[in-house]
């Protein structure tokens, strides 16, 4: 699992909801998600919910 920080921390902890845009092989895919849900990894690697 990625570490969100940056510029991604600072607009996920102003937000309500997510929207995620990816582009591969098969073409884009987009997901939504309430903040809530978004998971990162904290200092000692363990999963936490935002």
């Amino acid at each position: 699992m990625v570490k969100i920080e940056g510029k991604y921390k600072e607009v996920i902890d102003k937000t309500e909801w997510v929207a995620i845009a990816t582009c591969g092989e098969n073409g884009p895919h987009m997901v939504a998600t309430w903040r809530d849900y978004v998971r990162a990894l904290d200092n000692s690697h363990s999963c936490r919910t935002l």
